[in-house]
């Protein structure tokens, strides 16, 4: 949740209009279908964050673009807080984000490389801890003013999808059990990947295609 003064309006985007779903299901057809062989970055993270949110948001450059200091861009100058925890600062956001990726994407080129001597249950455990590593970490910086947690469901599908994997979970909401989903993502937001990484394991359909309907997300 961001702190903001009276000119720069919060985001409530409780209502979470039919437009704005069918702009998330858009945007994760793309994701999956055209950008999971891609390299995750700032850019791109910040393109589907502008795919789904723009057009949605009280100030324009809500959309597409992380908190950071800079003129022009007053509104993104803000703290945020994760539940307790105090997200990123403005002046580092960006640099965090990117610090998340560059790890994450040397990550995924070991596990790529030994995909293929694994055994299932073996590429099981470790695609959910790499996706549990990924999802926490980038929730710990929560880089924008709203939509962090949408992101960080579009991050799963990502990384799943470079897998030729899916899962059942949601884009547009919450996942269920609320209560359970909620622990595990604030246990890795705070560096406890475990219970993320198993609640993720759970819901991995394995044979299924990765496209999903509007329904699911």
């Amino acid at each position: 949740m961001p702190l903001s003064g009276s000119s720069c309006p919060d985001w409530d985007d409780s209502w979470r209009s039919e437009h704005e779903r069918i702009a998330l299901l858009v945007a994760y057809r793309l994701v999956v279908r055209d950008e999971a062989a891609l390299p995750i970055g700032v850019d791109r993270v910040c393109d589907w964050h502008r795919r789904c949110f723009s057009g949605f948001v009280p100030v324009h450059y809500y959309a597409g673009n992380m908190r950071q200091v800079t003129l022009g861009l007053e509104c993104l100058d803000t703290p945020i807080f994760v539940g307790p925890m105090a997200g990123s600062p403005a002046t580092t956001a960006i640099k965090d984000s990117e610090q998340v990726f560059t790890d994450i994407r040397s990550r995924i080129s070991n596990l790529e490389i030994a995909w293929p001597f694994l055994a299932p249950e073996e590429q099981l455990e470790e695609i959910s801890n790499l996706a549990a590593i990924l999802m926490g970490r980038f929730n710990k910086v929560h880089p924008f003013r709203n939509g962090n947690g949408r992101m960080t469901r579009f991050l799963l599908k990502w990384i799943l999808a470079r897998f030729s994997l899916r899962t059942k979970m949601t884009v547009t909401h919450r996942p269920s059990p609320k209560a359970v989903y909620a622990e595990a993502i604030a246990g890795a937001s705070g560096g406890s990947y475990a219970k993320l990484a198993s609640y993720i394991r759970s819901r991995i359909e394995r044979g299924k295609p990765v496209f999903t309907s509007l329904s699911a997300i």
